[in-house]
């Protein structure tokens, strides 16, 4: 006779367990703060970007006002320069505001607005921390350009974009060069040519 093998009965299956209220808030912390740092990162990133894009702006704004205004004194024939800003203007102007004329061309910068006007109009490209013209010595005209990046108060900007900041300075000789309280009337018929035109039509100009 043959032994028989007894066949024993496949054991019961254990029936799955789902998760728990527990485990699926566990996840779902883990998945929010992936999120979380991922985001960080990346604004981090952003602002970092912004920033030098700010600097590249002031940096470019201040390389094409620096040869516009070289450009300009070379080619002069006559500079008027005030010999006190605050008694040609009765003294209604900041003592770091600046004003030159460049055959009868205003360059006039406002330390409040932080901006450049050129024959009354603003120069849109890039705001500046200060613009000064000096003369050291006769028909000799020095002028200093500082921008600020992305015309920015400097306390709300990142220390990297402070320490970034600089100064454009230089020196041209000009074929003459005189003081407003000597030749005043040519820049008051400058000033009413120019009230002039800006009330008109742009194309008149």
């Amino acid at each position: 006779m043959e032994a028989v093998t007894p066949v024993r009965a496949p054991a019961p299956r254990r029936p799955r367990r789902g998760l728990t209220l527990v485990e699926v808030l566990v996840a779902a912390l883990i998945v929010s703060a992936i999120f979380v740092v991922i985001w960080y990162f990346y604004n981090q990133g952003m602002a970092s970007i912004q920033s030098t894009e700010r600097v590249l702006e002031s940096t470019r704004a201040a390389h094409i006002l620096f040869e516009l205004l070289h450009r300009d004194l070379k080619r002069a024939r006559e500079v008027l320069i005030p010999r006190d800003l605050a008694a040609l203007a009765a003294g209604q102007v900041d003592p770091q505001d600046a004003i030159l004329y460049v055959d009868l061309k205003e360059y006039a910068f406002r330390k409040k607005e932080q901006r450049l006007y050129i024959d009354g109009r603003p120069f849109k490209l890039g705001k500046f921390d200060a613009i000064s013209f000096s003369t050291p010595q006769p028909d000799l005209v020095v002028f200093r350009i500082s921008p600020v990046p992305s015309g920015r108060p400097s306390s709300d900007l990142p220390r990297v974009v402070q320490a970034g900041r600089f100064t454009l300075e230089a020196s041209v000789w000009v074929e003459r060069l005189a003081y407003l309280p000597d030749v005043p009337s040519p820049v008051d018929e400058h000033r009413a040519m120019h009230q002039f035109c800006l009330g008109g039509w742009a194309l008149d100009y």
